[in-house]
């Protein structure tokens, strides 16, 4: 089965739809995740961004370009420089990079020095419950509770005595 990277760049665009609803930032104007979103750069060219949104906020309208690869290794440097020259000649851009795998240490830092924030995006595994060195995460917390209640009058019917009430 060919991997054209669609149903990655799916799971990313609904993770970070979701994201945006949950943060409740979709009051802003014009939010909504587009994915294949073409752009025309400042020479007319037109380039294509795997998920795109933008909102205005105070009069300013900020735009944002996620571009993802579905890899089985590291992104490497070019994949950054290849994005860099995506969004050089289009203004007030905010480019991401999201993939899988993580990146390799001079990509991490070309992303750096150029803005451009990096993500992995996958679901979770066991590895994601322990630290760096291997120590583990609190997982589950099973916790078991008897909890007693101070007594409380449930029900009320009370019976009258005609002699009495005489």
């Amino acid at each position: 089965m060919n991997n054209d990277g669609k149903d990655y760049e799916q799971f990313v665009a609904l993770l970070h739809q979701a994201l945006l609803n949950a943060e409740n930032i979709t009051q802003q104007k014009n939010i909504k995740v587009e994915l294949n979103k073409k752009i025309v750069d400042s020479h007319g060219v037109e380039r294509e961004f795997d998920i795109y949104w933008e909102y205005e906020l105070a009069g300013i309208t900020y735009k944002t370009v996620i571009e993802c690869k579905d890899y089985n290794s590291r992104i490497p440097l070019e994949k950054i420089d290849a994005l860099i020259g995506k969004i050089r000649d289009i203004s007030d851009l905010r480019a991401v990079f999201a993939t899988k795998k993580g990146y390799q240490s001079g990509a991490k830092t070309k992303a750096e020095h150029n803005r451009i924030d990096l993500l992995v995006v996958r679901e979770q595994d066991d590895s994601d419950w322990q630290n760096v060195d291997g120590t583990p995460f609190i997982k589950e917390i099973h916790v078991n509770m008897i909890i007693r209640m101070p007594a409380h009058i449930t029900d009320f019917q009370p019976l009258l005595d005609a002699k009495w009430a005489k």
